[in-house]
């Protein structure tokens, strides 16, 4: 059979030779009939691979070895299990297949490697040899426990019960010793997620003040445990902290976060309000009391320091994500990442209180919470502050 355009070309040239043509039709079908029911048209070598995530549960059982298992997964192994329970049945790994998965504890395990290397050891090639599997089951695995982590996500970043805030006023008076400063409960303070690589969306939006592209989180902690209550993790590194704290919970919903004077001590990037109270600038600094009040202060909100190096320093791979934002989409999943560190972040510091309790208040209305907040911003600034820094003078003074 002839195709018209060989038919053409007979009668353009009569010199060629119709079986010629003929011949080189049924190669060129033979070609596409090749690609198209060939995957790999170059034969495929399996790369062999032994790996040794078993060694992980021996590591479990003996109690002089969780070290090493804790090197491994960044958790003991009591929160390991304790996360497993959690995830297990999450319906993202069943399927309808006649062939199961992999165990789920398997996949937890790649997944919390990944999530606590920073650097050339969370590459792929790294991951893949110790778990003994291909890159792309690596990253199916990651992706199918983020998912499941942040289906907790309400369970474990929720706002504090009434016992747990009694609790925080007791420590927040032990610590500064000044009564007047129990309300303040809460520190919020930012950081920085460096990226490995610009992004190429909008890359220039990454660029931060320490000459690097990263994002911009926006943290808040309670003092006594590093429990994270409230947090933001879409803001690019150019953003300013008070610009990205317009995204947290406490900015757009104070009296779901803040109850009756309750308010966070921030740092002096921080616009100053009811529910947030900075420490000074210059020249208000230079007055000895105000310099003396900060000092105290400082005393409180270095926790939320605390908090973000114990967050980096077992999930390190948020020192460097390696994620290439090139859409929205690795936008978000850069901010799912995030997400997904601050919810184990919060777990393992449930494990370490057992007796509290973990039911969740009911939301108020968002209208009604917007509400509030605004008419607290704008009829309050600054007052507070000067009446705290006035309190702590009589403190120190011993006024009455």
């Amino acid at each position: 059979m002839i195709s018209q355009k060989d038919f053409i070309e007979i009668l353009v040239f009569p010199d060629v030779d119709p079986s010629e043509v003929q011949e080189g039709f049924l190669l060129d079908y033979l070609t596409c009939y090749a690609i198209q029911n060939t995957r790999y048209l170059v034969e495929r070598n399996r790369i062999p691979r032994a790996g040794s995530l078993h060694v992980l549960w021996e590591y479990a059982q003996s109690e002089t070895l969780h070290p090493l298992f804790v090197k491994l997964v960044c958790v003991a192994p009591i929160t390991f299990l304790h996360i497993l329970t959690e995830i297990e049945e999450h319906p993202i790994f069943f399927n309808d297949s006649k062939n199961p998965q992999t165990p789920v504890e398997n996949q937890l395990a790649v997944a919390l490697f990944r999530l606590g290397r920073h650097g050339n050891a969370v590459c792929l090639d790294d991951v893949a040899f110790l778990a003994g599997m291909g890159h792309g089951t690596v990253v199916l695995f990651t992706n199918r426990v983020i998912t499941a982590l942040l289906d907790l996500h309400s369970k474990y970043i929720r706002r504090l019960t009434n016992e747990e805030r009694a609790r925080e006023r007791d420590w927040v008076v032990k610590r500064a010793g000044c009564p007047e400063f129990a309300p303040g409960i809460y520190q919020y303070d930012g950081s920085t997620l460096p990226l490995w690589q610009k992004p190429g969306l909008n890359g220039n939006a990454y660029w931060s003040r320490h000459c690097n592209y990263e994002l911009n989180i926006q943290i808040g902690c309670i003092g006594s445990n590093l429990r994270i209550t409230d947090y933001s993790a879409g803001c690019t590194g150019s953003a300013h902290d008070a610009l990205a704290f317009r995204s947290t919970a406490a900015y757009q919903y104070p009296n779901y976060i803040f109850q009756g004077d309750e308010f966070a001590w921030t740092d002096s990037a921080y616009t100053v309000s009811y529910r947030t109270i900075p420490v000074h600038k210059a020249p208000a600094n230079l007055d000895p009391w105000v310099r003396a009040f900060d000092k105290a202060v400082s005393r409180l909100r270095a926790r939320s320091e605390h908090c973000n190096g114990l967050l980096k320093g077992r999930w390190q791979s948020l020192r460097g994500l390696r994620i290439s934002i090139n859409r929205r989409r690795d936008h978000l999943a850069a901010m799912r990442w995030v997400s997904a560190c601050i919810v184990l972040h919060n777990i393992g510091v449930e494990q370490q209180e057992h007796d509290w309790d973990m039911a969740e208040p009911p939301r108020p209305d968002n209208n009604q919470e917007q509400a509030g907040g605004e008419q607290n911003i704008e009829q309050d600034a600054g007052a507070r502050r000067r009446s705290l820094v006035e309190h702590y003078r009589r403190f120190r003074t011993g006024e009455n």
